[in-house]
């Protein structure tokens, strides 16, 4: 059985998008694209479908510093221009549809930042003891 390997760009392209339009934030921590990658990969598994998501990100459309991934000013990369480029690369529709959803990923990130506000209260409660 042929399994399929999805660059990681792929899913960075769909998270920044999401964060644009959303946040308004312009670059996907890397804690957000593996916290977000694992439920698409889950989901990917849980349809049947043979396709990994690998974590390789193009250096020629993103730049990745200090564990944050944005758009490559260097070369002139806008969200649109990676969304584009990456949307190529998934030969299947199911697939595509599961990496480019935007509700999706929408919650993922809520549920990610609803996690991060409960590790704070959390500690600001233990230092109170």
């Amino acid at each position: 059985m042929y399994t399929g390997f999805i660059e990681g760009s792929c899913l960075v392209s769909s998270i920044m998008n999401v964060k644009s339009k959303y946040f308004d934030e312009n670059f996907v921590k890397s804690e957000e694209f593996h916290y977000i990658k694992n439920k698409i990969q889950g989901r990917i598994n849980n349809s049947g479908l043979h396709c990994v998501i690998t974590d390789l990100i193009d250096n020629i459309y993103f730049y990745i510093q200090d564990g944050i991934i944005i758009c490559n000013k260097k070369n002139s990369i806008t969200v649109e221009d990676a969304i584009e480029h990456f949307e190529m690369y998934i030969s299947s529709y199911e697939v595509e549809q599961i990496i480019l959803d935007e509700e999706f990923i929408y919650n993922a990130l809520l549920e990610l930042k609803e996690n991060e506000l409960n590790k704070i209260k959390l500690k600001q409660f233990v230092k109170k003891i």
